[in-house]
C-alpha cells in the first residue's frame, strides 16, 4: 500500500508555555496515567436464533433509502424454489439454506432468539460475489405481547427498533462472515437478500453475544 501520501507521525500533546500559559504551561499528554482495569472483560460467545418464524418474498422498492426500505417494502408468499431447507440456517453445521431472488422478487426471513440479547448480529454464507444482504434487528416486533400474537404479517417496525439498526453487506465469491462493528438489543433478526439470481447458500445467522461474566450467587423467592 503506497502510504506516501500520509501525514507523519505527531506527538499528541496539549499546554506548554511560560507561566502564564493557559493551566500554567503545564505540558499533558494523553492518557498520562493507566490504571488497572478494575471489572473483567466482556465475554462473547455465539448464539443462534430459536426459531424461523417465516419467510417471506419481497416486493422491492428500490427508491426507499437504506433505513426504510426492510420496515416498509410489502411482503408476499414465497414463490415456488426461492428457498430450500428454510430452517438450516439455525445451526452452525455443514447444511445450508439455500435462498434465490427472481427477477421481480427479493427474499427475507424473520428469526427469533426467545428473549431479548446483546451483541454483533453476524452471517456466514456462500456466494458468487455481489448479492446483497441487508440485516434489521430489533427488541420487538408490533403485536407481539397481543393474546392473538404478533400483527399479521410478523416483521420488525421502524419505530420499536428505531430504525437504525441497520446493516448492509455485498458478498464477495466464495465462503464468508460477516459481523456488525457495532453491537445491537436483538430479540428479532429481519433478513433480506438482494441480488441473487443464481441463489446463496445461508450457512448460519447469529449473533456474537456479549456479556459481563456476573456470577449469580444469590436467589429469593416469595409466595406473595
Amino acid at each position: 500500500f503506497d502510504d506516501s501520501a500520509w501525514d507523519g507521525v505527531q506527538v499528541q500533546t496539549a499546554g506548554g508555555g511560560p507561566p502564564d500559559s493557559f493551566f500554567g504551561g503545564m505540558k499533558t499528554e494523553p492518557f498520562p496515567t493507566l490504571l488497572p482495569r478494575g471489572i473483567p472483560f466482556l465475554e462473547e460467545s455465539p448464539l443462534a436464533p430459536l426459531r424461523v418464524v417465516r419467510w417471506y418474498g419481497v416486493e422491492p422498492k428500490p427508491e426507499l433509502s437504506v433505513d426504510k426500505r426492510l420496515y416498509r417494502e410489502p411482503l408476499v408468499p414465497v414463490d415456488a424454489g426461492m428457498v430450500d431447507n428454510g430452517d438450516a440456517l439455525l445451526q452452525p453445521d455443514s447444511r445450508a439454506t439455500v435462498a434465490r431472488t427472481t427477477a421481480t422478487r427479493d427474499v427475507s426471513v424473520l428469526l427469533d432468539f426467545g428473549r431479548i440479547h446483546t451483541g454483533y448480529p453476524f452471517i456466514e454464507l456462500e456466494a458468487r460475489g455481489g448479492e446483497r444482504v441487508e440485516i434489521a434487528v430489533a427488541e420487538g416486533i408490533p403485536g407481539e405481547w397481543q393474546p392473538a400474537g404478533p400483527t399479521e404479517p410478523p416483521r420488525l417496525d421502524a419505530a420499536l427498533s428505531h430504525g437504525s439498526h441497520v446493516m448492509v453487506y455485498t458478498a464477495r465469491p466464495g465462503l464468508q462472515r460477516f459481523e456488525a462493528f457495532e453491537w445491537s438489543a436483538v430479540r428479532w433478526l429481519q433478513l433480506t437478500l438482494r441480488d441473487a439470481p443464481q441463489g446463496v447458500r445461508i450457512r448460519h445467522v447469529g449473533v456474537t453475544m456479549t456479556r459481563y461474566p456476573a456470577e449469580h450467587r444469590g436467589a429469593f423467592e416469595c409466595s406473595d
